[in-house]
């Protein structure tokens, strides 16, 4: 009986306190319900009119706003409300000076996006569309300086305050671009495959305010209808379930531009912020009542000691991801020496304890003996010029250790290549080689791919190295510095105190920077001593030390082969390897006509072992071909790892083709790759073979 006395005591104080608190307000032939604080008949009144008007003009709005007829539903909800405390001291949102800036952003994006609801607008139609509205939307909006070089501080990756914008570079400017009535933190979302950056804000009116900024054009896009969308709608009336199926939302999932998993961390954590600063009392329970399933993706990053890796490591853990260091161990090779550098693993256990990261050191050194070396051994003894670094990253650090990795739980491997990975669509009617579609993602009929990309660094970049990534391989994988210079690079790795910032950069084999090429192969292969002759005189003029030691076009060292009564002032050129005869020949007059001429060694080669990482090799062939001048020269290529392209035309027969060059190279050796790129992409590559003279 207590139990019923006290529920019902309680229930009669209740009303008598709330009949006090209510009353009727019948004002322009609506009627509201509100409590005692006149401010709530205003923003009744604003918040109905701004909803007839946003109905009326932008479909964009009709399933976000409320209507006349469930009005009375959020004024309940306002009540009970009523007395929670607002963790802001600004004015209302209809007092806040900023709002006609705020409300010109809306209109500019109203107007700058209404095309991406279009039905007739494609995929590719519609991807262009958007990176066109962000890249439009946010001209003239500052870039914060973490974007492009050095932060001021660790913490600013993560998150950083309207506050901090001066020391980011943004000239005074406190927002992107909304502006909220209060300072605001940008945080760092996880689960987005670029960086994204959002604030949000709730007034005393319960209003939302959305800003951000993203390192990606479409994701300016993204943020920019979500600033639309989302923005100055109430709190009580946010439905993340609704608002998931606007048609803009429904389009960027289908079209795959964006994962649901993705999106709903977005929105989620955009509810997460909301309800904090609603009930910042409560703040850990309402959060993990929207915290998205998914635990944070795991990425295994692949560290070598250098100042790359290292920076690397540090950006994705940075990023919030789950991560872990891998050194992979190579120094016990049974045929010869080729330890690895002493100091390298020492530099990488210092990076991974200052960050606090898990160092796993694996030992590779069969795997990279089976895979590589003694592929390696085989092509010298053929007489080839093998290229074990492009080997090494398809069969090793990409191959063997990220098959390892996937098969842990990891989600990712990233390392510190100088490249970048850019996302694409076709339909399946587009692709004419189907077997290159392993590894892509289908979504309704699309097929999104990963595109090799150069890097910002144009004297750093690796592709040239990466050119034989299969789809499977790069849609696992995270270059976090291919955006940066090598510069940037050291200038950020000293910022944040990584103790690698000076540390010299390491050439030679992949793994085995200090390895002596022509020790081991002479160790590994004896020494095979053979005549020298004189190309064009058919003369012997000298005795090398085995043919694996020297490559067509080289000039340094000949003269140390040579007999004494045949070293002259004109240097002597390596022309012919005769692997029969064990013979190498050489020649005076490297430039003349008869090596420079179109079908010279130096002008054209054959290829085979063509491999392409995209499906659309072939249209991007024949598109190649088929614009620009009457020169047919139009396709670029690498033959070495360099910054420089060579221009060609090329003549495909099966499996095979001749390269015609416009301007003879210096050496073109069999067993080299040439490197195919269309624009700044790189579409695959093919093992050269020289021409017989």
């Amino acid at each position: 009986m207590f139990k019923y006395f006290i529920l019902l005591y309680n229930y009669l104080l209740f009303i008598f306190f709330n009949h006090f608190r209510i009353i009727f307000v019948i004002h322009h032939h609506f009627a509201y319900s509100i409590s005692y604080n006149h401010k709530l008949v205003n923003k009744v009144e604003i918040l109905n009119k701004r909803s007839k008007i946003r109905n009326k003009n932008n479909s964009l709005y009709q399933y976000l706003f409320i209507n006349n007829n469930n009005i009375n539903n959020f004024v309940k909800k306002e009540q009970i409300r009523a007395d929670s405390e607002s963790r802001h001291t600004s004015k209302s949102t209809f007092d806040f000076k900023d709002n006609d800036l705020n409300e010109k952003i809306k209109q500019r994006i109203e107007s700058e996006s209404s095309n991406l609801l279009n039905d007739n607008l494609n995929k590719n139609d519609f991807i262009q569309e958007l990176a066109r509205v962000g890249k439009s939307i946010y001209h003239n909006i500052p870039t914060p300086t973490l974007f492009k070089s050095v932060p001021n501080g660790i913490n600013l990756l993560k998150s950083f305050n309207s506050n901090d914008f001066n020391s980011l570079g943004c000239n005074g400017r406190d927002y992107f671009l909304v502006k909220s009535p209060a300072p605001v933190d940008y945080k760092l979302l996880d689960d987005c495959s670029s960086s994204i950056y959002i604030s949000t804000y709730l007034d005393e009116d319960k209003r939302i305010y959305i800003d951000g900024i993203s390192d990606s054009l479409v994701f300016k896009g993204i943020i920019s209808l979500l600033v639309s969308i989302i923005g100055w709608t109430n709190y009580l009336q946010l439905d993340v379930e609704l608002v998931k199926k606007h048609k803009f939302f429904k389009k960027i999932i289908d079209y795959g531009i964006i994962s649901e998993n993705s999106l709903n961390s977005i929105l989620n954590h955009i509810k997460n912020e909301l309800n904090k600063q609603l009930n910042p009392t409560k703040g850990f329970k309402r959060a993990s009542m929207f915290q998205s399933p998914r635990s944070k993706k795991r990425v295994a990053v692949l560290v070598s000691g250098g100042v790359d890796s290292s920076l690397a490591l540090w950006l994705m853990k940075s990023r919030a991801f789950d991560v872990h260091a891998f050194y992979l161990k190579v120094n016990d090779l049974s045929n010869g020496p080729g330890l690895c550098a002493s100091n390298d693993i020492s530099y990488a256990m210092q990076v991974c304890n200052i960050l606090g990261v898990t160092l796993h050191v694996l030992p590779f050194s069969k795997a990279y003996s089976e895979h590589i070396l003694s592929g390696v051994l085989d092509d010298y003894r053929k007489g080839e010029v093998p290229n074990p670094d492009v080997l090494c990253n398809s069969r090793i650090k990409f191959g063997e250790f990220l098959r390892m990795a996937i098969d842990w739980g990891f989600d990712y491997v990233a390392s510190g290549h100088y490249a970048t990975l850019c996302d694409d669509f076709f339909t399946k009617e587009q692709i004419k080689s189907p077997s290159s579609l392993n590894g892509s993602t289908s979504i309704n009929g699309y097929y999104k791919i990963k595109r090799l990309c150069l890097s910002n660094d144009t004297l750093k970049d690796q592709t040239y190295f990466l050119s034989r990534l299969t789809q499977n391989q790069m849609s696992k994988l995270i270059f976090p510095i291919g955006h940066l210079t090598k510069s940037q690079v050291r200038e950020f790795a000293k910022t944040v105190g990584l103790p690698t910032f000076d540390k010299k950069d390491s050439f030679g084999l992949c793994f085995l920077e200090d390895l002596d090429i022509s020790q081991y192969l002479t160790k590994s292969l004896g020494e095979s001593q053979g005549p020298i002759v004189e190309y064009e005189t058919n003369k012997v003029i000298g005795t090398h030390n085995g043919l694996y030691n020297f490559t067509i076009g080289q000039k340094k060292t000949i003269n140390s082969f040579l007999n004494p009564k045949h070293v002259g002032s004109t240097p002597k050129y390596v022309v012919k390897k005769d692997i029969a005869t064990n013979t190498l020949y050489v020649s005076s007059n490297y430039n003349d006509d008869f090596y420079t001429n179109p079908k010279g060694i130096r002008s054209s080669f054959k290829v085979k072992d063509m491999f392409w990482n995209v499906p659309d090799y072939k249209e991007l062939i024949n598109k190649i071909q088929s614009e620009g001048s009457d020169d047919n020269f139009k396709f670029k290529v690498k033959l070495r790892h360099t910054p420089n392209y060579s221009q060609c035309a090329i003549n495909f027969d099966g499996d095979e083709a001749t390269v015609f060059l416009k301007h003879p190279d210096t050496g073109i050796s069999t067993g080299q790759y040439c490197v195919f790129y269309a624009d700044n992409y790189c579409i695959g590559s093919a093992k050269m073979v020289t021409n017989n003279i």
